[in-house]
C-alpha cells in the first residue's frame, strides 16, 4: 500500500513557517521569500565561526552546507564509501555543532535509521529527513525529546510505520509533512 500524508496546521505569529513544495522548499523568514533547490550542492558552505573555529569536518563523500549560523544541511547522494560509518560520522559532526542548529536537513543519505545525535539537538525547530529511501522506521523515544520542534519533513524516504507516540508531547510541533513513503501502519 502507498499512502500520502500531510497534516498542516497555521498558526499566527509562526515566522519560520517552511512548506514542502514540488520544486524544493520556501520559507517566508525575514519578509522576503527564498527558495532552496532540493539538489543540493555538494560543497561545504560558510560556517558559524565557533563550528569553524573546532575543525569539524563534514561525513565522508558528503555535503555540508550552513544556510546560516543556526541552518545546516548534509547530502550524501555522492557517498560511496562504507555506509555503516556514516551514522558514526553524522554522529561525531552533529555533537560538535549541536549548539548552533535550529534547522537540519540530512537528505539522500544510506542510513537505515537516523543517529542518535538528531535525537540529542534539543534547540531544533525544523528537521528534515528526506529522499533517505532506506529509512525505514523513524526511532522511539527520539523526537519527544526535541521540545522546540515546530516542523517535521520525512519525504521520500522507505518508511513503512509510524508508531504510536511518536511526537507526544510536542506543544510546539506545527506541521508533519511525511509524503511520498510506504507507510501501511
Amino acid at each position: 500500500m502507498f499512502a500520502h500524508v500531510l497534516v498542516t496546521h497555521n498558526a499566527t505569529g509562526f515566522g519560520k513557517w517552511q512548506t514542502v513544495m514540488e520544486s524544493g522548499f520556501e520559507s517566508k523568514a525575514g519578509g522576503g521569500i527564498r527558495k532552496v533547490p532540493r539538489d543540493l550542492p555538494l560543497n561545504n558552505g560558510p560556517m558559524p565561526n565557533d563550528v569553524a573555529d573546532k575543525q569539524v569536518s563534514c561525513p565522508s563523500d558528503c555535503g555540508c552546507l550552513w544556510v546560516d549560523t543556526s541552518h545546516l544541511r548534509i547530502n550524501c547522494k555522492d557517498r560511496t564509501t562504507d555506509p555503516t560509518s556514516l551514522s558514526h560520522e553524522i554522529n561525531d559532526y552533529l555533537f560538535s555543532v549541536a549548539s548552533n542548529l535550529t534547522a537540519l536537513d540530512v537528505w539522500l543519505t544510506p542510513l537505515t535509521e537516523i543517529p542518535e545525535s538528531l535525537c540529542q539537538l534539543h534547540g531544533l525547530t525544523t528537521l528534515s529527513r528526506s529522499e533517505n529511501r532506506l529509512l525505514t522506521r523513524l526511532p522511539d523515544n527520539c523526537f519527544t525529546r526535541l521540545h522546540k520542534l515546530q516542523c517535521f519533513l520525512a519525504e521520500q524516504n522507505g518508511l513503512t510505520t509510524l508508531q504510536d507516540g511518536l511526537f507526544d508531547n510536542l506543544t510546539n510541533l506545527m506541521a508533519v509533512h511525511i509524503l511520498n513513503n510506504n507507510i501501511s501502519w
